[in-house]
């Protein structure tokens, strides 16, 4: 896990292959074997995508990405763990060139989930240059397959 820090001083976790050994006390992040605590509280993405933990992160990825899906997720709601591995897929085999791939705990960032508007979750929303464009709320596979081959301009 790569930590970037932005100049609002917070912290935006990025991550290419990330694995976590999660049970109910004991949260860790293993990449390589190592242990990295900067990192505590994020599912496996296998690709590089960022972790908007604070509402400074958020708006920070928002603006500089052009192109950017944010999936607001809950580690607690069975949706949210439904679609999640297919959230990952689609970050790992999407042009990262054309379209960046964010999460938002809304456990963590709060403040992020209230200032775009997510009220359900899964919510997965598309922002292009700093405005939200459209919405996907719930884990609906084939409309968020189909949101992003919009975007990327592919078949779905």
């Amino acid at each position: 896990c790569i930590a970037l820090e932005n100049p609002l001083g917070s912290t935006l976790h990025s991550s290419s292959t990330t694995y976590f050994n999660s049970d109910n006390n004991n949260d860790q992040h293993i990449s390589n074997g190592n242990r990295d605590e900067s990192c505590l509280g994020f599912e496996r993405v296998e690709r590089a995508s960022d972790f908007a933990t604070q509402l400074e992160d958020f708006n920070n990825v928002v603006k500089r990405s052009g192109n950017c899906i944010v999936h607001f997720t809950a580690r607690w709601s069975p949706h949210c763990k439904k679609i999640a591995p297919v959230f990952d897929e689609l970050a790992r085999t999407t042009d990262s060139s054309l379209l960046h791939f964010v999460r938002v705990d809304i456990d963590e960032n709060v403040d992020a989930a209230k200032q775009a508007a997510a009220i359900a979750f899964p919510t997965f929303q598309y922002w292009n240059n700093n405005k939200k464009v459209t919405e996907l709320p719930g884990p609906q596979e084939d409309q968020l397959r189909a949101m992003v081959a919009k975007i990327v301009g592919t078949p779905p």
